[in-house]
């Protein structure tokens, strides 16, 4: 059963808000997703709940790192077929580490686009690599910008800068009031007025085209 996390060892970079929405993206697209909402904040805990009950449910356990490797044998035993998306923390611990790369199998790093963000997030890229360099080519990792403004040198510099490593940079979301907008609602930028989202739409396409590639690869290798 494929195991997603999304990972950024600062704060404010919207690991909450890209596991919300990529989770209603999938659920979109018909796969059985289960989220693990490991932050102490419970921010992704918080979204589910304020969510309308006449949209398709979304699951959501709030647990600590002790609990992954039993939830996720639990959800396996019931269907291989399940994706689960972990929302991480920032600054987690070298063992908390050590504990995401040895049950991911996809890794999305998204990062701020400023020049501190983007070396915090590089020094992180290689912390995962060290961490796991004995699994780490079992792992697909791939860089996402949010609360892009595309014009901007410091986005030119970051998309720059993220295409000297090994691993993918799959685009930006840009900076908007939609999110705040759909999260107030405990909606996914999906599920607002096609009218309104028809930019952010195009945004996510790489990541979803992406996420679901090895998605399938991973589901057909192991039935």
């Amino acid at each position: 059963m494929p195991v997603i996390a999304v990972t950024n060892p600062k704060g404010g970079s919207g690991k909450s808000t890209i596991t919300f929405n990529l989770g209603i993206f999938l659920k979109q697209l018909d796969y059985q997703v289960f989220m693990f909402d490991l932050d102490e904040t419970s921010s992704l805990t918080d979204l589910v709940k304020t969510r309308p009950k006449t949209l398709p449910k979304l699951f959501v356990s709030h647990i600590t790192f002790d609990d992954i490797g039993s939830n996720i044998k639990k959800l396996t035993d019931l269907s291989k077929d399940n994706v689960i998306l972990m929302d991480l923390p920032a600054r987690l611990t070298a063992e908390q580490l050590e504990i995401i790369v040895t049950y991911t199998d996809i890794i999305i790093t998204p990062t701020l686009p400023s020049a501190i963000d983007a070396r915090v997030l590089v020094q992180y890229i290689f912390s995962i690599m060290k961490v796991g360099s004995d699994r780490i080519d079992e792992i697909d990792l791939a860089m996402v910008a949010n609360r892009a403004k595309f014009n901007t040198k410091s986005y030119k510099k970051l998309t720059n800068d993220l295409s000297l490593l090994h691993y993918p940079y799959l685009g930006g979301l840009r900076d908007t009031q939609n999110y705040v907008l759909s999260a107030a609602q405990g909606i996914g930028i999906a599920e607002l007025p096609k009218r309104l989202t028809k930019k952010d739409i195009e945004h996510w396409k790489p990541i979803l085209e992406w996420v679901e590639n090895n998605l399938k690869s991973r589901l057909i290798d192991n039935p």
